[in-house]
């Protein structure tokens, strides 16, 4: 018999499979199934099949089966031409699947499903099935991490808001670390064949501030994926949207965007003499991080990666002279500086861009300029007066009598 989302959705498709994998989310209609494993620079699908049973209290179960090899659609053991896929980070294997919830209970935030053509090449996954892969967390802010967020970054409580707190929520320690301190599995992303990973930049808009016991729900959406090739061969290119809300209230409070490039393993620190930051500083703020400072973030926000505290590593495996500062470091010092320099304006967006990397102990300067009435020019950059990250802040003018905390 023919297999399409619809007849799977139908709640009549029996498939006598074996049941290896039991997954009870209610109230869950599985709606298309398409499971792949990784093999180099491959992938293959495996089966596209699902038996859908009914306890009769509204649970839908999936059986699954564990092995390769099972025939569908005449006998044939090659993928079909067109198919759906979601992934489920919680796969043992590193498999993927796809469902959504019933008709009565979809979301556009729950797991989405994209569909794949005829190329089934590791490329061709890469350049187009990664756009829409979807993952939902839970956090609360709690008085730890408030606190501490307060403390590294040398605010004061009663008169500046925690701009880049979020950072240090929704982390999870993870089972299973690849040779960079890296986890293994990163959801959304499936499995990739780059070993190593660059935060680039991004953009977040405050609608919002975050304060002590809200409970959080943040849904991530990959939103771009674009495989390049360079000089040290193909690497990707890719963004995430993470909207952070109010599981309470469903506010969003902070929409989001991270640009996230992945690296082949022969990939090296680039040596550009680089350029100035392009405008004029009226105000400066001389910094410089140190090995305590790298490890107090890492330890906040339960970043493993070793260039930020393992120097032979560092120096020996990824090429550079020494410890790298966090970039998420980095332009959480760059906001709350520009904020200060405001204190009638309530901060309402923040873009930013690494452009070289800042290394434990190097001086650099956070610096800014006034652009337009509501915008600032924001750089950080280094002893030699060249950019290491540029940024724009825009401002939400208040009146000063009813001024609001940033």
């Amino acid at each position: 018999m023919g297999l399409s989302p619809a007849s799977l959705a139908s709640g009549g498709t029996r498939l006598g499979l074996p049941n290896v994998w039991n997954i009870e989310p209610s109230p869950i209609a599985i709606e298309a199934i398409a499971i792949f494993e990784f093999q180099d620079d491959a992938y293959e699908p495996i089966l596209m099949a699902v038996e859908e049973t009914n306890d009769g209290a509204g649970r839908t179960r999936a059986n699954l089966p564990s092995a390769k090899g099972h025939r569908l659609e005449g006998g044939s053991s090659s993928p079909p031409e067109t198919g759906c896929y979601s992934t489920d980070e919680n796969s043992p294997w590193g498999l993927s699947f796809a469902f959504s919830r019933s008709a009565a209970n979809r979301s556009s935030a729950h797991k989405r499903r994209r569909c794949f053509g005829g190329d089934h090449t590791m490329s061709a996954f890469l350049a187009s099935d990664l756009e829409g892969r979807s993952l939902e967390e839970w956090d609360r802010v709690d008085a730890h991490r408030w606190s501490s967020y307060y403390l590294v970054f040398r605010l004061d409580p009663d008169r500046h808001r925690p701009l880049a707190l979020h950072w240090l929520l929704f982390n999870k320690l993870a089972s299973e670390l690849r040779e960079d301190g890296h986890p293994v599995e990163m959801p959304p992303f499936p499995p990739l064949p780059y070993p190593r990973r660059m935060w680039a930049g991004g953009e977040i808009a405050w609608s919002r501030p975050l304060a002590p016991g809200l409970d959080l729900r943040r849904t991530t959406v990959v939103s771009r994926a674009e495989q390049k090739t360079g000089e040290t061969g193909s690497f990707l290119l890719t963004s995430l949207r993470r909207t952070i809300q109010d599981e309470v209230g469903g506010e969003t409070l902070i929409d989001e965007r991270q640009d996230i490039v992945f690296l082949p393993a022969t990939s090296r620190p680039g040596s550009g003499q680089g350029r100035g930051p392009g405008f004029e500083a009226e105000w400066d703020v001389a910094r410089s991080s140190s090995s305590v400072d790298l490890f107090r973030y890492s330890a906040l926000t339960l970043n493993g990666h070793r260039i930020h505290y393992d120097e032979p590593y560092t120096r020996e495996v990824e090429g550079y002279p020494k410890l790298v500062v966090h970039g998420p470091l980095l332009a959480s010092q760059l906001m709350q500086a520009a904020a200060r320099q405001r204190p009638n304006a309530i901060p309402a967006r923040f873009t930013y861009r690494a452009v070289k990397p800042v290394f434990c102990e190097e001086p650099y300067r956070l610096i800014g300029h006034r652009g337009a009435p509501s915008t600032e020019d924001l750089a950080i950059v280094g002893d030699d007066g060249r950019v290491r990250m540029t940024a724009t802040m825009t401002f939400a003018e208040v009146d000063p009598s009813k001024e609001a905390s940033v």
